[in-house]
């Protein structure tokens, strides 16, 4: 393939010592992010996937009683069997995935304000196994992957003859086809992905990653879009137009807007902010849904709580909730209930 010619996609190719292949690697550490008092939390996947995470995440996904809404991947690499078991399940449950972000070297990121961080800055990447669970989020973000094709463990291979190793690496080849397909990863990103050596990665440029990894599911975004749709053609068009001139003032005091201008930029906004939260709306009700089909029943938010050792409890017992508003300091979670969209991690994490 030429990767530079017109209509394809360019990618760059590197040695990478994929993580998980040596003795003493170890699970991966798979933890919730719990950032304020508010719905809003995630799980992070640090370190090299192994045998038993599967388990350990859903275990916190059901601990976590419906709050989770995504992952942050920061894994290079490990069981792809177990991966593709944790992407599923993300499919599932409609969870989005964030990845790494690229800086300027082209080097994975995880700086910034917004979110976790990896314990272990060796863990700040995506790769290898870590794409397959990457790839089952609903919604994605990052832009660090980078891809080769399955292996088996080593020493493995060496124990079979030449053509039953041919055989099995065939179908683990499938499985993998198989499974990108189910997470509409395009067949030409299939193609280079499995033709790469396992000692070897792709590392997908940003065009690749923004036209096929990026954001909600083409089939989610449509369907919200045309569901939440409050703006007309004409009003998103002036309202590209007013954002594109505010975007060359440093203040929006500096804009040379006239007082029908500002008024109308005020109507658009206010239209904007309908369809916005028309989209949070929906998303935290197919999460909900999606637990509740997943699990076999609905979350419930006081499921793991033992009341009976909270000594505080007695006080609250018949009391409104507005009562308990102006008798508390109880904290708004500054994060919200939505999970970032890519420009805005775009901004925040590069």
């Amino acid at each position: 393939m030429n990767f530079l010619g017109a209509g394809s996609y360019a990618l760059s190719i590197l040695i990478l010592v994929v993580a998980g292949r040596t003795p003493e690697a170890m699970a991966a550490d798979i933890r919730p992010f719990i950032p304020g008092t508010g719905s809003y939390r995630a799980i992070v996947i640090e370190g090299p996937i192994v045998s038993g995470d599967f388990d350990t995440f859903v275990r916190i996904v059901r601990e976590n009683e419906g709050q989770v809404s995504g992952v942050f991947c920061f894994s290079p690499g490990g069981n792809f069997y177990e991966a593709m078991k944790i992407g599923r399940a993300m499919r599932k449950l409609e969870l989005s995935s964030q990845a790494p972000m690229r800086d300027q070297a082209g080097h994975p990121s995880c700086s910034g304000d917004f979110g976790p961080k990896p314990y272990d800055q060796r863990n700040c990447t995506c790769a290898s196994a870590g794409f397959f669970i990457h790839i089952g989020g609903i919604h994605r973000g990052g832009t660090f992957l980078a891809v080769h094709r399955p292996y088996f463990e080593k020493g493995a291979l060496g124990q079979l003859s030449l053509l039953e190793a041919k055989s099995a690496l065939a179908r683990l080849q499938q499985s993998a086809q198989e499974y990108m397909t189910e997470m509409g990863v395009p067949a030409h990103v299939q193609d280079d992905l499995l033709g790469t050596a396992s000692d070897r990665a792709l590392v997908l440029d940003e065009t690749t990653i923004k036209t096929y990894f990026w954001g909600d599911l083409p089939y989610i975004y449509e369907w919200t879009k045309d569901k939440c749709r409050v703006l007309s053609d004409a009003e998103r068009e002036r309202s590209e137009n007013y954002s594109r001139r505010l975007a060359g003032v440093a203040s929006a005091s500096d804009a040379d807007f006239s007082k029908t201008e500002w008024a109308d930029l005020g109507a658009l906004q206010k239209k904007q902010d309908t369809e916005h939260k028309c989209k949070l709306s929906i998303g935290q009700k197919r999460r909900a849904d999606a637990y509740a089909r997943y699990f076999g029943e609905k979350a419930n938010d006081f499921a793991s709580q033992n009341f009976d050792k909270w000594s505080e409890a007695s006080k609250y017992l018949g009391k409104r909730f507005y009562d308990l508003l102006s008798e508390e300091n109880f904290e708004q979670d500054a994060m919200g209930d939505m999970w970032p969209a890519p420009g805005l991690v775009d901004s925040i994490l590069s």
